[in-house]
């Protein structure tokens, strides 16, 4: 059986320092970790939804 660590929202944004000069860099996207994890096992697995 899983169960839920937890779950929230946090924007992600391109790299301040491209090498790409004079370019547009794309907007902030929203993603969403969410993070479980399976009885009897002492990880903690986190997937990435945007």
């Amino acid at each position: 059986m899983s169960y839920l660590v937890g779950s929230y929202l946090t924007p992600i944004e391109a790299k301040k320092h491209s090498k790409a000069t004079g370019t547009i860099r794309a907007p902030r996207a929203l993603m969403r970790p969410i993070k479980y994890g399976v009885d009897g096992q002492p990880d903690v697995v986190q997937l990435i939804s945007i």
